[in-house]
């Protein structure tokens, strides 16, 4: 049994095809990343997609919006298709989050490089923010700030007590940018910068300026890990971790 995590990132693609047995440890060797444009002529993605049994993809879009539950329903009314496996015009999706009673509302058209390879029966779709916020809250003893770096905008999310205070994006460019919107997060939700965790995720390096900046201003600072799994550097990985961990839970259940 194979599952295969999808992460599309503008015109990026990152994914990665692993067998139901994989140590945490070895995933760093399967995830493989490239351009959307590339993949007709990739061997190594033709290959994954034939072994794989299921498949979740992650619109990792700048546009997404936090809807309360109880008005998802008016929106739907409006004639609006959710993602198919079809490419072609920009359609329209709505996740949910019951735990927090909201729903991520996003549009996003799926590129034909992808659509052509998709398994209709086998493939799920959310965005990534909706996956970010179910992770945390799944995990008991998360509360607080999480920062996840893309190659060039950042994503923070506040939980505290189970209640999501705060989701936003922000283009970037230097690491006073990143401290600015940072900040900005701790004061709209009251969170104190002495006491209150930063987690972080994605494209960060401990010896990065940005790190070094972040120290300076925020007393708790974590890269993201998890106590089931030893892989270092799990903060830049636990995005296809769980997406496969979610994959295998899905299909025990079936």
């Amino acid at each position: 049994m194979h599952s295969l995590c999808v992460i599309l990132d503008d015109a990026r693609i990152s994914w990665s095809c692993v067998p139901d047995n994989l140590k945490c440890e070895d995933l760093p060797s399967f995830v493989k990343e490239g351009h959307l444009q590339s993949l007709s002529s990739s061997k190594e993605w033709h290959d994954d997609v034939q072994l794989a049994d299921m498949v979740l993809i992650l619109f990792n879009t700048p546009i997404y919006t936090l809807i309360d539950e109880r008005d998802h329903y008016s929106i739907l009314e409006k004639n609006i298709n959710p993602i198919s496996g079809k490419a072609g015009t920009e359609q329209f999706d709505m996740d949910a989050l019951l735990q927090f009673g909201a729903r991520g509302a996003y549009r996003v058209q799926l590129p034909e490089e992808l659509a052509i390879h998709l398994m209709p029966d086998a493939t799920k779709t959310e965005h990534y923010i909706t996956h970010l916020i179910r992770e945390l809250g799944m995990r008991s003893g998360l509360d607080g700030v999480h920062l996840r770096f893309g190659a060039s905008r950042i994503l923070i999310v506040v939980v505290e007590e189970n209640k999501l205070l705060f989701c936003n994006q922000f283009d970037f460019q230097t690491s006073e940018e990143v401290i600015y919107f940072t900040l900005l997060a701790y004061e709209m939700t009251n969170s104190s910068t002495g006491t209150i965790p930063l987690y972080l995720y994605g494209q960060i390096e401990e010896d990065s300026s940005i790190y070094s900046n972040l120290r300076k201003y925020f007393k708790n600072v974590y890269f993201y890990s998890s106590p089931e799994c030893l892989l270092p550097k799990y903060h830049k990985y636990w995005d296809h971790l769980s997406v496969h961990r979610k994959l295998r839970i899905e299909y025990a259940h079936h």
